[in-house]
């Protein structure tokens, strides 16, 4: 019989008092997520959806953002041509120049005199937070998630024992975010906190956000008192990208939601999260490692990837569902392909939960129109997929970075995600239907970039994700970045069309490339590997 697991059979401690939203206890379901903190007898609650964005903004390519130009203007320095293509082409100063995830607030809980705060921690074995108070109770929290399920969305469930608390509903309120809010036309937040009615008695409370051209979305609150317990049940309703749900009707649904949620009440719905969860981590490989901060890195980053990415889901983007409430997200908490989106991944493979990327591929097949149009527009052809280092869910390019917006490795390395998932599944009609395909897109793209010279392929313009920012000396001829990514492509496509039993003269043709690019741009003396 194996050993039990300290990590799964201990409770995790998390420093209390916690006096920041980066502190909290994470919970999340790939879509919802909360972070608990707070001290003395105040509990905060920190939430955010992953879907939840302002679409304005972004960058529309000039016609003249072609490899060709690119390479002119880079050669003769001539910055002003290159940025107007190639970087922000906004000029409405009322619009955002990006589109960008949104924070959204905090539930509050106050406790009851003399009752505060005592410690706390998160049982990764049941995906339960739990918060001890002095002299004598308990907070308890888990996400109820349909996890997958056509219909349902997720509601943080909390059951508070022993004591009371007052409930306030925090939409987000720093400057930072208000100015924003005001300054690209949100109106202000309607808070509300009405008795709930029908079948439930309690409170519901909680505000509806409105943004110029998005659904609304709402917050919603239900707190249910039983004698010696209070349960406590949380939502944020955001419509889909094609209805353009009003206030009330966002407001209506969450109370729907909540209702239908309390249902099952606390106890019941712990229990059944717990399930699952011991359902998760039987299929997660057990590691015992003589570094405890190491092995405690590996339990705790899979316990976060459901939280981060799962079916039925939105892909993983900077920050997942964990936004902060009080600060518009760094970098737009968007989608980064230079290094970001596949480190969200990695664990997924070696961790044995390849359905975790589920969400990452349908978003990118659902982008592939952009993809070829991208490519297109590049470099002139058909048949190739471009995907800039820094987008958003709809694949609008950021803008504001010349040197990600024509880093072509970023679609290279998103097809070894592609390329791993096959590896590590053995799913050949994934090969055959999205995995080949895409990497021979990315492929095509960098045949159009590649030139010969004495008897070698060279890549004329290329970058090194970020090095040197969007300087005009951030780029140089034979990036060792991406002469790897051609020669992962070359490999991969080789290997795959043999698999498949396909492609036999573009095989032979990926086979020449490989043979006559370098493998990296090297120092003359050949002991060191270069930048470009």
């Amino acid at each position: 019989m194996s050993q039990p697991i300290s990590f799964l059979s201990t409770r995790l401690e998390f420093e209390f008092p916690a006096t920041n939203t980066h502190h909290g206890i994470p919970l999340g379901d790939g879509t919802f997520g909360a972070l608990i903190w707070g001290e003395d007898a105040d509990i905060r609650v920190t939430i955010n959806r992953q879907d939840y964005w302002d679409h304005r903004g972004g960058m529309d390519f000039h016609e003249e953002a072609t490899y060709a130009n690119l390479k002119r203007w880079l050669e003769a320095g001539d910055e002003e041509s290159l940025r107007k293509a190639f970087e922000d082409t906004r000029t409405d100063e009322h619009t955002p120049a990006r589109p960008t995830r949104l924070p959204m607030g905090r539930i509050d809980l106050r406790l009851a005199a003399p009752f505060r705060i005592e410690g706390g921690g998160l049982d990764m074995a049941r995906g339960e937070a739990v918060i001890e108070f002095a002299p004598g109770g308990v907070l308890r929290a888990v996400m109820s998630s349909p996890r997958g399920a056509s219909e349902g969305q997720p509601v943080l469930v909390m059951g508070l024992r022993g004591t009371e608390a007052a409930i306030t509903a925090k939409p987000v309120y720093h400057e930072a975010v208000l100015q924003h809010f005001r300054q690209y036309g949100f109106p202000e937040a309607q808070v509300f906190d009405e008795e709930a009615v029908g079948e439930v008695t309690g409170r519901f409370t909680g505000w509806v956000q409105e943004c110029p051209g998005e659904p609304a979305m709402c917050v919603g609150c239900l707190s249910v008192q039983a004698p010696g317990k209070t349960d406590i049940y949380v939502c944020a309703v955001y419509g889909g990208l094609e209805a353009r749900t009003t206030g009330e009707e966002a407001k209506a649904a969450a109370r729907t939601l909540l209702i239908e949620a309390s249902r099952l009440g606390y106890d019941k719905t712990s229990q059944r999260e717990a399930e699952w969860w011991r359902d998760y981590w039987k299929q997660c490989p057990r590691i015992t490692l003589p570094d405890r901060d190491r092995e405690l890195l590996y339990y705790l980053g899979m316990y976060k990837l459901p939280g981060l990415s799962w079916p039925g889901g939105p892909a993983a983007t900077l920050q997942g569902p964990w936004v902060e409430e009080y600060v518009m997200p760094p970098w737009s908490s968007d989608y980064h392909f230079n290094i970001n989106v596949q480190e969200c991944y990695w664990p997924a493979y070696g961790g044995n939960q390849l359905q975790a990327l589920q969400p990452l591929v349908e978003m990118i097949q659902s982008w592939l129109p952009q993809l070829r149009a991208n490519a297109k527009a590049f470099v002139g052809i058909e048949d190739g997929l471009q995907l800039p280092h820094a987008v958003d869910d709809r694949c609008r390019c950021m803008g504001g970075f010349w040197t990600g917006s024509i880093d072509h490795g970023s679609t290279a390395w998103t097809g070894q995600l592609f390329w791993q998932l096959y590896r590590y599944s053995m799913d050949e009609q994934f090969l055959r239907e999205v995995a080949y395909p895409f990497l021979k897109g990315a492929m095509r793209v960098y045949e159009a970039m590649l030139e010969e010279q004495d008897g070698k392929f060279v890549l004329p313009v290329s970058v090194s994700p970020e090095y040197g920012g969007s300087g005009m000396s951030a780029w140089g001829r034979n990036a060792s970045f991406q002469l790897a990514n051609i020669h992962f492509l070359c490999n991969s496509l080789a290997e795959a069309s043999v698999v498949l039993g396909v492609d036999e003269a573009d095989r032979r043709r990926w086979q020449d490339i490989s043979a006559r690019l370098p493998l990296a741009a090297t120092d003359p003396s050949g002991g060191q590997i270069w930048l470009w």
